[in-house]
């Protein structure tokens, strides 16, 4: 009997002479750090109250984007790379062509010689596959990290919670990159600074500032020292992110959700009738979006032994597989959400370490 269980390392039990022995062996993967480049809807339906659509929130009420739409935005995007490569329709009314054999032309390009079915290898069957499949990936949720808040001193800030960045480094120990230990020692600077904090009093690392408004409203604050090499990976992300180093606000857990919330866009929509231009029956809603500019850190990460599939060739390395398919990109750009036709839900994604190998 196997056991796998995903914390910081892969846990396996293993019957040895009838008795179960543990073996621990890393975990391995990819970090994922998100921008939003337009204003994200991943909807999670009708709900109650002012909003008639609202975003998919965790239990705290901050914004998340759970790891089945993560999974979905990149399994088309691999699809349409796959077809951009190899000059072949991937989809048939809407979903992958997992069925595809591969071709038997040689070619440089694993994503020719897999054909569609490296989309299904890399990220599960499709849901009218005679047989469910798991893919090589599990795909983690998108936390977000840094949200932009208006603010009357400063324009906007980035602002963000002891709990957010706790989850962000529970993030970073499954990824297991040495490379990321930069980032590392800034959320731990926050955590170890995290008793400072009160309902009136904030950290930045704004310089030079005693006082800050969030929002409309002022806060006592106190400066928190940061490395310039800290947030790099980061700040690369877009350009609101360009100068974070110089904005961003931690807040207390118990003032961090109210303040997030108010940073939220929300959108009353009419819906016409095209003859009298007046409103349908029924077409008045809201809509909420989580804002331009928001950073969201995720991960795929490769389970040990690496899972196997009958999309997949025998002997896979997930990791080369996904760079080779996704054009060996470190930077790439999906949809996420809904509302695509109005301009929404336009995500860039980073990949890290970015390389040929991980």
């Amino acid at each position: 009997m196997k056991l796998y269980i995903f914390t910081k390392h892969n846990i396996n039990w293993k019957p040895y002479r009838g008795v179960l022995h543990l073996s621990i062996a890393k975990l391995h993967g990819l970090l994922v750090l998100g921008y939003s480049v337009t204003p994200l809807h991943p909807g999670s339906g009708r709900a109650p109250g002012a909003v008639d659509q609202v975003v998919q929130k965790d239990p705290l009420g901050y914004p998340i984007v759970f790891a089945s739409s993560v999974k979905g935005a990149f399994k088309a995007e691999c699809a349409r790379r796959v077809a951009q490569i190899c000059n072949r329709d991937c989809f048939d009314e809407g979903r992958i062509k997992c069925s595809e054999s591969g071709s038997t032309e040689e070619s440089k390009e694993l994503a020719c010689e897999l054909n569609c079915r490296i989309c299904c290898c890399l990220f599960g069957s499709e849901p009218s596959a005679s047989e469910q499949e798991a893919g090589l990936f599990s795909v983690l949720d998108f936390i977000p990290l840094f949200f932009p808040i208006p603010s009357l001193s400063e324009g906007y800030v980035y602002l963000t919670t002891p709990y957010l960045v706790k989850r962000a480094l529970a993030i970073l120990d499954v990824v297991n990159s040495q490379d990321l230990e930069t980032l590392r020692k800034f959320l731990e600077e926050v955590v170890s600074n995290e008793d400072k904090l009160t309902d009136n009093k904030v950290l930045t690392t704004i310089t030079n500032k005693h006082e800050i408004y969030v929002s409309t409203t002022k806060f006592f604050a106190e400066s928190i020292t940061i490395q310039d090499q800290n947030l790099s990976l980061l700040e690369k992300c877009g350009p609101l992110a360009k100068n974070l180093r110089n904005k961003i606000v931690v807040m207390s857990d118990a003032n961090g959700p109210i303040y997030v919330e108010k940073g939220m866009i929300r959108v009353t929509r009419i819906r016409l009738r095209l003859d009298t231009k007046t409103v349908s029956e029924g077409g008045l809603w809201t809509e909420e979006y989580i804002p331009q500019g928001t950073i969201f850190l995720g991960g795929f990460v490769v389970p040990n032994p690496v899972r196997k599939n009958s999309y997949c060739p025998e002997s896979v390395e997930p990791i080369d597989v996904l760079r080779k398919t996704l054009g060996n990109v470190c930077e790439t750009y999906a949809v996420i959400g809904g509302k695509e036709t109005i301009g929404r839900g336009m995500i860039k994604l980073k990949l890290h370490p970015c390389g040929a190998t991980a």
